[in-house]
């Protein structure tokens, strides 16, 4: 080995550049926080190897992807488990890149001279997020073609460009066949390809300034009189005992309770409520608190508004102070956001019925001449893309708005039997093979009703 090492130093002069990464001097007081990053990078890593391995005998296409799914969870061996490592390992990666920013924001290590390392860093969790959402819909099974039609129907209210995202994002006017294909491109190719280039300026800017030491009270000290220990092999050390921690719970994950499969997708179903994944979720939540003419707030101009503060902050906070007390505003707020995400989420994950079976109405306090037209809202689970009474998820437009009224009979059966009749771009599938006329003229009647009450 030693041999080996003098044959490549003579030939690349690589020997000095390494001994700086491994020996560089940390400040006191880098600790358990500070592995983080390096948990980030393993989890990446894992991504990276399982992917590569999935991408051997899954096949990018609307009529045998989730085929290819049944066969490496069934037919190949460790498949499953493979699988369930990916799987798992993207779920942790949320939790700890979301764990190491938090980190880096209470320290206040975003400040001169590493902006641009945070600069760079938020750009690799949007990467991340892109990652995740791209891979949901690959299995190709319910859940994540109708979590991914309404996540993409979210980018079409975009003001002004809504509407050309939304159709270059799907390859197409609705998720389809296209869809699969452009998010298998962007999950195995774009994606990784640019967040290798990121995480190598990333790590390089973290080398070159060096890891930002506990904040003091006082900004006195300097960086050069908080040296401690080395690199290597102190913070290795610790550095591998958390990336072997988090392998062994994936790999327990991953046998004892695996991936999802699911049932195949399946553009004609109706009666899908459509959820994301848990760490959406707290955004999908959101979305109920502003239905109707309201919901470009929680879409677009709150994502937007949070979005562009995270990625300015070392430009809007400026001051020297990196103590906790000496940045109330930034403190108070990042405690306000996290805990909104931590109750969004969990209120998500702990509704007790879906929107789609949700109760809105007594059936006592309905007139009998529309409560079977109520049963058949509640069956088809219309309120997974309609609202009414501020229930349900607001992908079309609401049930119990006023703009029904001026609408005839022969409209709204015909939008009920296929409303690509009406306009072609309207994501809303036909009924007329999976509703008999009779249950639409019940639900018609109970339109009648709502626009009336």
């Amino acid at each position: 080995m030693r041999k080996l090492w003098i044959w490549l130093e003579e030939r690349t002069g690589i020997g000095p550049q390494i001994n700086y990464i491994l020996y560089r001097r940390l400040p006191r007081g880098i600790g358990w926080f500070h592995t983080l990053g390096s948990a980030t990078l393993f989890l990446i890593f894992l991504q990276v190897i399982t992917g590569l391995f999935l991408t051997l005998y899954y096949v990018p296409s609307a009529d045998e992807a989730y085929e290819s799914i049944l066969f490496i969870e069934g037919e190949i061996q460790w498949g499953s488990i493979i699988r369930g490592i990916h799987f798992w390992s993207a779920n942790f990666l949320i939790v700890i890149v979301f764990l190491h920013m938090l980190r880096v924001i209470i320290w206040g290590a975003y400040k001169r001279p590493r902006e641009l390392t945070w600069f760079v860093g938020v750009i690799i969790l949007g990467i991340i997020l892109a990652l995740s959402f791209t891979g949901y819909l690959l299995p190709w099974n319910q859940k994540a073609y109708w979590a991914t039609v309404v996540g993409t129907e979210i980018l079409g209210t975009i003001p002004v460009v809504g509407s050309f995202i939304k159709e270059a994002v799907r390859a197409d006017t609705v998720v389809g066949p296209l869809t699969l294909t452009r998010f298998f491109s962007l999950h195995v190719l774009w994606l990784p390809g640019l967040l290798m280039i990121l995480i190598i300026i990333h790590v390089a800017l973290v080398i070159r300034h060096g890891i930002a030491e506990p904040p003091p009270k006082s900004f006195l000290r300097t960086y050069s009189q908080l040296k401690g220990s080395a690199f290597f092999p102190d913070h290795v050390l610790k550095d591998a005992l958390v990336s072997v921690g988090l392998f062994i719970v994936i790999m327990y994950l991953a046998i004892t309770v695996g991936a999802e499969v699911g049932e195949p997708a399946d553009p004609a179903t109706v009666n899908v409520v459509p959820k994301p994944e848990w760490y959406f979720m707290f955004f999908y939540k959101l979305l109920w608190f502003f239905p109707g003419k309201f919901e470009v707030v929680g879409t677009f101009l709150i994502p937007v508004i949070i979005g562009s503060v995270l990625f300015l902050l070392p430009v809007l906070d400026r001051g020297p102070g990196r103590h906790l007390f000496q940045r109330p505003v930034v403190v108070g707020v990042t405690g306000i956001l996290v805990a909104s995400i931590v109750y969004l989420t969990i209120l998500g994950l702990t509704t007790p019925k879906p929107p789609g079976t949700v109760e809105i109405f007594e059936k006592t306090e309905l007139p009998e001449a529309v409560v079977a037209g109520y049963e058949v809202y509640t069956k088809y689970g219309c309120a997974a893309c309609h609202v009414v009474r501020d229930v349900g998820v607001p992908v079309g437009p609401r049930l119990d708005s006023k703009r029904w009224i001026r609408r005839s009979e022969e409209y709204l059966e015909k939008i009920l039997a296929d409303p690509k009749l009406i306009n072609p771009r309207y994501e809303m599938p036909r009924y007329e093979d999976i509703m008999s006329k009779e249950e639409r003229q019940e639900l018609i009647k109970f339109i009648r009703f709502l626009e009336q009450s």
